[in-house]
């Protein structure tokens, strides 16, 4: 027997119980790395066509939903097509999926966490793409699309997980697959309008929504976001056919919609030609809730002026309370009490330079703008325009933020 050949039958009679040691109780780090690349081809398209939408670099989504689901492996992801681990909050009203995670009771013991379910894939990146749209997350904006370091350090350092070296983990998948060239690439580069679907993909209320297109019917627009047209029709109230051509820019909810409207806005003021129907999307309410809460069928005929309630009074603030206490001393120079009428005034000095006056807007042409709200809802709130909101504001686009502040007037 050669050298050769009794080495060889060595190592296999030596190694065999280390081999299948290893495929049956340790895990396939190839299959992993094998599953993550076939995850990377079946999603790319989709991470691109968010970075297209809202800005996010598509190499980030990417190593964040591998690193989640552990290239689409995941429970949560193959049965409630979760694919970046979002969990419930009061806000949400669509599906939920209940498992075991990294919640405890007051003994110690593990509980069943809320996840957020979705009927298709694309609704997770799109809820993705809004969560890190909060404020926590607003300084990420600044950076380059092409500086997923920095991203990736940013997400770890605003806490988007607890896991340690959770930034490093997303740099190692970015670099392993080699994620960042897709930061400089565009849907088009592979098939055209492959991701045009995906782009139309917009929020209200916290439901998924497009706005139709010339010639469009609901059962296309089910049949591209892989829904049935049935489901399609009852998350719009039954309003549509499934075959009817619908009007251009109609609100069209791939979702059931929120039994109220999450924003602040209390009451609608009805407009010309508007129905029950027409109100309830935009929105984004049940026309069912709104008729309950306002105590009206579906059918009634609206008069312009007619008040609608959206949602439940906000809670009254807390009542003012005044204090007779002494104001500290850091403050004993610049305030005053007036005991009489249990108020303070700055204390006159004639040497201060006085203040310039700065002409402001009458407050009550300002309007705050509020989480949910779209420029379109706003202007037929306020019954105008998108494009005299843009004028009066000198806005470039459609976009607004929660918390700016717009002229209406």
């Amino acid at each position: 027997m050669s050298l050769n050949r009794f080495c060889s039958l060595f190592l296999l009679l030596f190694l065999a119980p280390f081999v299948v040691f290893a495929q049956n109780g340790a895990p396939d780090v190839q299959a992993n790395m094998r599953a993550q690349l076939r995850y990377v081809e079946n999603y790319k398209l989709l991470a691109i066509g968010e970075m297209e939408r809202t800005g996010i670099p598509a190499s980030i989504t990417l190593a964040q939903a591998i690193l989640e689901t552990n290239g689409g492996q995941s429970l949560l992801a193959r049965e409630a097509n979760n694919h970046f681990g979002t969990k419930c909050n009061r806000q949400w009203k669509g599906k939920t999926f209940f498992k075991n995670d990294d919640e405890k009771d007051d003994a110690g013991n593990a509980i069943e966490s809320c996840f957020r379910a979705y009927t298709r894939p694309q609704e997770s990146y799109a809820d993705h793409s809004r969560f890190l749209k909060r404020p926590r997350y607003a300084f990420l904006w600044k950076l380059e699309r092409s500086d997923y370091h920095g991203w990736a350090e940013g997400l770890d350092t605003a806490g988007y997980s607890f896991a340690d070296g959770y930034g490093q983990k997303l740099i190692d998948i970015i670099d392993r697959y080699h994620l960042y060239v897709y930061d400089g690439q565009k849907t088009a580069d592979f098939s055209g309008e492959a991701n045009a679907w995906q782009r139309r993909l917009g929020w209200l209320n916290n439901t998924p929504v497009v706005l139709a297109q010339e010639g469009e019917t609901p059962a296309a627009i089910a049949r591209a976001f892989g829904l049935d047209p049935v489901d399609l029709v009852r998350f719009n109230d039954e309003a549509y056919d499934t075959t009817e051509v619908l009007s251009q820019n109609a609100l069209v909810f791939l979702a059931e919609k929120a039994d109220a409207w999450q924003g602040r806005f209390v009451y609608h003021t009805v407009l010309e030609g508007e129905t029950m129907f027409a109100v309830a999307q935009v929105y984004g309410i049940q026309l069912e809730a709104l008729c309950r809460r306002n105590r009206l069928a579906s059918n009634y005929p609206l008069e312009v002026g007619d008040i609608l309630q959206i949602r439940e009074p906000l809670p009254e603030p807390p009542a003012f309370t005044v204090t007779n206490e002494t104001p500290d001393a850091a403050a004993a120079d610049l305030l005053v009490a007036d005991a009489a009428s249990e108020r303070l005034y700055p204390v006159e000095n004639e040497e201060e330079e006085s203040i310039p006056v700065i002409d402001l807007p009458d407050e009550s042409d300002l309007y705050t703008v509020q989480a949910g709200d779209t420029l379109f809802a706003i202007a037929r709130r306020f019954d105008t325009s998108v494009e005299q909101l843009k004028t009066l504001n000198n806005l470039n686009s459609h976009v607004v933020k929660t918390g700016q502040k717009l002229r209406t007037r």
